[in-house]
């Protein structure tokens, strides 16, 4: 079975190689393309289910290849694809789907980008801090033990260093890279005709 890919889609797919290669490269700490790749595929696909494809893929062989041949250390055993902390990250990435899946339902704009990316970053650490108090033991079960875990989501952070933030980096991150790739996509689509 041959897929058939427009050559807007094209595009997007080389867009997404690029982000993902990106990950690769020497990052600040959790500064990734991966919210960016989930906000933009499913505008730039038009097809829910590609885009959930291309993003979990993405997703998935980027962590494979970062925590084997990079950080060889956080991936023993793999257990990081199913354990608690996995969990997380792909509990935030479908809430960074549904993020740009309800973006492509809607006119899209750079502040509308921009709303959404913010969201997905406030969603994917709510949700990811979130189970690490459900499955950690290091916290009380309660409301305070939850807020806890919240705070503790924002490590190193010191006065005047924001890039030692998780947090800020990440929003940083997912801005970034969701800036780069609907302004490159909707840059090509308008000066270049073989992609309109």
């Amino acid at each position: 079975m041959r897929i058939q890919m427009t050559p807007s889609q094209q595009l997007a797919v080389s867009l997404i190689v690029l982000a993902v290669v990106s990950r690769l490269l020497p990052h600040p700490w959790n500064v990734s393309p991966m919210a960016g790749i989930a906000l933009f595929g499913m505008v730039a696909f038009g097809n829910r289910m590609a885009a959930v494809g291309v993003a979990v893929a993405a997703w998935f062989m980027s962590d494979l290849l970062v925590n084997v041949f990079i950080q060889p250390s956080y991936a023993e055993g793999l257990s990081y694809f199913w354990g608690g902390t996995a969990l997380g990250v792909y509990l935030g990435l479908a809430w960074m789907l549904w993020m740009g899946s309800t973006l492509a339902g809607s006119k899209v704009s750079g502040m509308r980008v921009f709303g959404f990316s913010l969201a997905s970053s406030l969603g994917f650490y709510v949700i990811s801090n979130s189970l690490v108090w459900l499955s950690s033991g290091f916290y009380p079960m309660n409301l305070a033990g939850w807020g806890l875990a919240l705070t503790a989501g924002i490590p190193f952070y010191q006065a005047g260093d924001l890039s030692s933030s998780f947090f800020l980096n990440q929003v940083v991150g997912d801005l970034l890279y969701s800036g780069a790739l609907f302004g490159a996509w909707s840059a090509a689509r308008r000066w270049v005709p073989y992609f309109a």
